[in-house]
């Protein structure tokens, strides 16, 4: 995921950059370090982290695609009148593997097997049911478990946009002392507060850019876990 996340990153800044070239942009120069506004190398780490995520979540999204495929087939014949019992349930387990290749793999169908063993060498519904249950449970810890990496990365991401937002207030408000110290006049002051404001504004913008990236990713994350 992360090597992918990598050529999502390049691709990005490759679509970006022509129009950097074109024109003077500010929402695709806020994505770049350097220039007159003096921006700093934040935007990079977050667009990276932030590609770094949704790759992840693109590999998820296609194992789900997989796993969704074992809803569509038949466990259990049509008919009303067939029943589960232990006679039968090694037989079913045999059809199973022989409709899908390593439905371990699955896990829809790794707890219909597991099921059906337990059924085959317990006898008791009643059992079985328990085994379904804690098998169930088991599979939605490790679901929850498995989106730790995108949690983590959502949670850096804002981080990392203040921590842009901070280098660049203190830069700004940096430069503004040195002036205030060295006793310059108001027409020197008032060039210099404005280069403090006009810092602010360049200081915010990798807030904004890792706010954005955040809910994106954020909303994303939830429909594919959903």
């Amino acid at each position: 995921s992360f090597l992918l996340g990598g050529v999502f990153c390049m691709i990005f800044y490759a679509v970006l950059y022509p129009f950097r070239q074109m024109g003077d942009y500010q929402m695709v120069n806020m994505f770049f370090h350097g220039g007159p506004e003096n921006r700093s190398t934040i935007p990079y780490y977050t667009v990276l982290l932030s590609c770094w995520c949704l790759a992840f979540l693109l590999i998820k999204w296609r194992k789900l695609c997989v796993q969704k495929k074992a809803l569509k087939i038949r466990v259990v014949p049509d008919d009303p009148g067939f029943i589960i019992s232990p006679m039968n349930a090694n037989e079913i387990i045999k059809d199973l593997n022989s409709k899908v290749y390593a439905p371990k793999d699955f896990m829809l169908l790794c707890r219909v097997e597991r099921a059906l063993g337990n059924l085959k060498n317990i006898g008791h519904v009643s059992d079985v049911s328990s085994v379904l249950n804690d098998l169930a449970e088991s599979d939605a810890n490790y679901m929850e478990n498995s989106y730790t990496l995108p949690r983590g990365l959502i949670w850096a991401i804002p981080v990392l946009g203040f921590i842009g937002t901070v280098l660049g207030l203190s830069q700004a408000v940096g430069g503004f002392g040195n002036v205030v110290a060295g006793g310059a006049d108001l027409d020197a002051l008032k060039n210099a507060l404005g280069g403090v404001t006009g810092g602010l504004a360049t200081a915010f913008e990798t807030t904004l850019i890792a706010l954005a990236a955040a809910l994106i990713i954020q909303l994303i994350l939830s429909i594919i876990q959903q």
